[in-house]
């Protein structure tokens, strides 16, 4: 009986395979299967690197790894408070409330609670919102820790989760993703051998979790994204569900003021007594207002400065390996830090980089797929670290 269970919950794909190399060809995925890969592309870094240890043969990914398990170990004195430290370990997209829909859950996170002021004056004269429990109501500065549930929080619109219901697409084995029965997948079929009924044989696969999270981890995603945006809109839901992988953004407060990278937030909007949504396009042309909802940002703690605002309760200096092992500066510890490197003290010479926008890029994507993330992003130049990842 429980392998029936089980076995409900998978997903079926049809694929062309290659019979000498048995290589998937292509694939022709209904909108579950194709739902549950757009939700890796809304899946926040610290999940990943939590899944990746999760599961059944733990992934190391770059050295993200590692800059996680640093953050696990610093004194929680050093941030803010307990949710700073949360917001980093266990992050939220505006994509959350959607994925919990998906017919195969790769993640079974529960969706983030929501509280509000217990005090009906102090609520009732600005409708604010909190994802911690111990922020306090800017109003009476009491504790936001009435628990809100809003059951049309987000998606109301029926059908798949990103795709249309009973949506069909090609996807090819490096995650291009083609209509069917274009130009395109006709093309394909032709470079890939697809006609060829001798050397090829259709195939059906029942995927679960364990074969989802298998895909995951191949070098593979940009591709993805690229079929998102390529995609015809009307394959989606809406132009809105389109944008959810396209451009997945945090709920409210989790990200940084000063983050290079433009890492935006979801603005959510509150339309009647009991209905929020992400999605202006649903809001009821009838409904007179919109109000925008206000989250707390546990990272604010009253600072009029919104330079001073961040997941650190004050200033303070860190230092970071080439692997991104984060620690704090203690100057009677330093000597072990660089006996651990095997780095002698006549070998060492100061350097000074300057990291904007594209040095923030670059060290982003050396955390993923270097081992030296700092020599990567900041003294290697992009040929040479080309040539080294060849290697």
């Amino acid at each position: 009986m429980a392998q029936k269970v089980l076995a409900e919950k998978n997903i079926s794909l049809k694929a062309l395979v290659d019979k000498g190399s048995k290589r998937v060809i292509i694939g022709e995925a209904d909108n579950d299967f194709i739902d549950v890969l757009f939700s890796f592309l809304t899946i926040p870094t610290g999940k990943i690197v939590r899944l990746a240890w999760d599961h059944s043969t733990p992934l190391e990914i770059g050295c993200m790894n590692k800059l996680y398990q640093s953050i696990e170990k610093l004194d929680v004195q050093v941030f803010r408070s307990n949710a700073c430290r949360d917001m980093l370990l266990l992050p939220h997209t505006a994509a959350n409330c959607h994925c919990k829909n998906l017919k195969l859950k790769i993640i079974d996170d529960a969706e983030p609670t929501r509280f509000k002021c217990a005090n009906i004056y102090a609520s009732s004269q600005s409708y604010w919102l909190s994802y911690y429990s111990t922020v306090p109501c800017p109003s009476c500065s009491n504790a936001m820790n009435s628990e809100v549930y809003f059951p049309s929080w987000g998606d109301s619109q029926v059908g798949g989760v990103f795709a249309k219901e009973r949506a069909r697409v090609i996807i090819t084995d490096d995650f291009q993703v083609i209509p069917p029965f274009s130009a395109a997948s006709i093309s394909l079929f032709t470079k890939l051998g697809a006609m060829n009924s001798n050397t090829t044989e259709e195939l059906t696969f029942s995927i679960g979790v364990e074969q989802m999270l298998d895909s995951h981890w191949k070098g593979c995603i940009d591709q993805l994204c690229k079929g998102v945006l390529d995609v015809d809109e009307q394959f989606f839901k809406s132009n809105f569900h389109k944008e959810l992988p396209c451009n997945p953004k945090l709920v409210p407060g989790f990200s940084y003021e000063n983050n290079l990278l433009g890492i935006e937030e979801v603005v959510y909007h509150k339309f009647s007594d009991r209905k929020f949504t992400a999605d202006r396009s649903i809001i009821p042309s009838m409904s007179l207002k919109a109000l925008k909802v206000k989250f707390l940002d546990p990272k604010s703690h009253g600072d009029k400065d919104r330079n001073a605002r961040g997941f650190l309760k004050e200033k303070a200096i860190f230092t970071v390996t080439d692997n991104l092992d984060v620690r704090p500066v203690y100057p009677i510890f330093q000597p072990s830090v660089l006996n651990d490197l095997k780095v002698h003290f006549t070998d060492i010479e100061d350097r000074t980089v300057h990291v904007g926008k594209k040095e923030a890029l670059h060290l982003l994507v050396a955390s993923f797929v270097s081992d030296f993330v700092l020599t990567n992003a900041f003294l290697r130049k992009p040929k040479e670290q080309a040539i080294k990842q060849e290697n």
